[in-house]
């Protein structure tokens, strides 16, 4: 809170009292604020620095998981087998 002590009723002296406190207080408030904006910006521009790299395709990481798994090999037999019967009762 700014104090603002007027001895006198001078009208200008009170209007420009009452400006100064209005400007330092919309001062104050703007630097919080840029203050704000900056930290944002620069958290945007570190977001996209990450997106401009180079992604890796998302197949390309899982390529292999499942080399030598039985339980996968099982799996793409039964698929394979349950689309050859779809193609014979289609004929």
């Amino acid at each position: 809170m700014y104090a603002c002590s007027v001895v006198y009723f001078d009208f200008r002296n009170l209007i420009l009292c009452f400006w100064y406190n209005f400007c330092v207080m919309a001062t104050t408030e703007i630097e919080i604020r840029v203050a704000a904006l900056e930290t944002e910006v620069s958290t945007l521009k570190s977001k996209l620095t990450e997106l401009e790299r180079p992604q890796t395709a998302w197949w390309r990481k899982i390529s292999g998981t499942f080399a030598g798994d039985a339980d996968y090999d099982e799996a793409m037999r039964l698929g394979r087998e349950y689309r050859l019967s779809q193609k014979e009762d289609a004929k």
